[in-house]
């Protein structure tokens, strides 16, 4: 009984961790080989639409970044690791793995393009806060430029209705989105879908707005 016992807890530690990795992660495939996988609960993909707003937000962050990172390293590896950044190795996978499902050529490559691209921005500004120095201007601006590019690459994958919803989402949540302006009647229908109040409090609630 207690073997039984033992291994019922070792199934549950395995299950918490899995719960962290999206679908078909590593850990996931690990779990298979060696023959527990049937005790892990994987975690299902949440809609597109969950993911999309945050890998947006990340691209805006990194947009934002430019012209400045020659002069706060220090500030720029801390964007890289705050606010939609602090969760978007999942964000980015999920979408990538949708990309994939949806038939797109190499998503993966893409995913992981856009990591290698992102690490080697972060390396130039760690060896420049490392050293208390400036990192070089054009290469750190060019590495920068190299991951806002693959990043376009990966959402350039989403499909479009998918991508003005999350857009539209993604402004409302940041107070920019279009309100009624001049010639806009009041009481008008506004054009096109609107935003569900749930995404938009969830949006808030993952970005910490």
């Amino acid at each position: 009984m207690r073997c039984h016992s033992s291994a019922v807890t070792v199934a549950r530690r395995l299950s918490v961790r899995a719960s962290a990795l999206p679908e078909g992660g590593h850990g996931g495939q690990g779990a298979q080989a060696s023959g527990l996988g049937r005790y892990i609960k994987k975690k299902q993909l949440d809609p597109l639409d969950t993911y999309v707003p945050l890998v947006l937000e990340a691209q805006e962050q990194l947009l934002a970044l430019k012209g400045t990172v020659a002069d706060d390293a220090a500030g720029a590896r801390e964007s890289l690791r705050s606010g939609a950044f602090s969760g978007v190795r999942d964000n980015v996978r999920a979408v990538g793995e949708y990309a994939q499902q949806a038939g797109a050529k190499d998503a993966s490559g893409l995913v992981n393009g856009f990591f290698r691209k992102l690490e080697a921005f972060d390396l130039v500004l760690y060896r420049a806060v490392k050293a208390d120095e400036r990192p070089d201007e054009a290469d750190a601006e060019a590495k920068l430029q190299e991951s806002v590019e693959a990043l376009a690459a990966l959402i350039a994958t989403v499909p479009a209705d998918v991508l003005e919803r999350s857009r539209r989402v993604l402004e409302k949540v940041k107070g920019t989105g279009g309100g009624g302006g001049a010639g806009a009647g009041e009481g008008a229908a506004p054009a096109g879908p609107q935003p569900q109040t749930e995404d938009v409090e969830l949006l808030q609630e993952l970005l910490n707005v």
